[in-house]
């Protein structure tokens, strides 16, 4: 059992959780903002990581538990991005450790070349990836979970590339990281993109 001063409750849900586990905000000259990392200093309060609990918070819940008399700026939508672009940042940062401990496999050639003796339990495929390098791949991706959030320009960004079509993740402890954030990501967006056997 988590140690009672990790302990921390959402104020919209009241679920008690590691505060590891949940989203704190704090206030930060006069405004509201995610402390994403949970590093800034003063009073905070915090809520579930999914966005039913994100987008029922509001000024007055955020005063009563913060305590605070005081005005102070509430924009949803810019929180929502900031949380979003951590997010991604994360996954980014992970995608890159993977490749350095060369846990990733990049390219379309070398995919396939894998695929045929690898079941990949993840894959990223880029959204913008033509329809005839799916169909070369399409056949390899009937156990994977299947991401398809970033573009080609993005996904060759952690390999110092222009672009890469598609990376297939080789190890679990990678994958386990990497989809708690996914499916936090995605659960803020609303968008449904992967899932094991889709591609689109």
């Amino acid at each position: 059992m988590a140690k009672e001063k990790y302990l921390r409750s959402c104020i919209v849900c009241k679920k008690t959780n590691n505060k590891k586990e949940l989203l704190r905000f704090t206030l930060f000259n006069n405004e509201l903002i995610p402390d994403y990392y949970q590093k800034i200093q003063g009073r905070g309060v915090y809520s579930c990581k999914n966005s039913k609990c994100i987008d029922e918070l509001n000024e007055n819940l955020i005063r009563k538990n913060l305590k605070k008399v005081v005005s102070f700026k509430f924009d949803k939508v810019y929180i929502k991005n900031i949380i979003i672009e951590n997010l991604e940042k994360d996954i980014f940062n992970i995608l890159t450790i993977a490749n350095k401990s060369g846990k990733l496999v990049a390219t379309l050639n070398k995919f396939i070349q894998h695929a045929e003796n690898t079941d990949f339990k993840m894959v990223f495929l880029a959204y913008d990836i033509s329809e005839n390098s799916l169909k070369k791949i399409k056949k390899y991706l009937t156990n994977s979970m299947v991401i398809k959030i970033f573009n080609k320009e993005s996904l060759g960004k952690v390999f110092n590339k222009s672009e890469v079509n598609v990376v297939a993740v080789k190890e679990s402890k990678f994958i386990d990281i990497l989809n708690d954030k996914i499916s936090f990501l995605i659960n803020l967006t609303g968008v449904k993109t992967y899932g094991y056997g889709k591609s689109s």
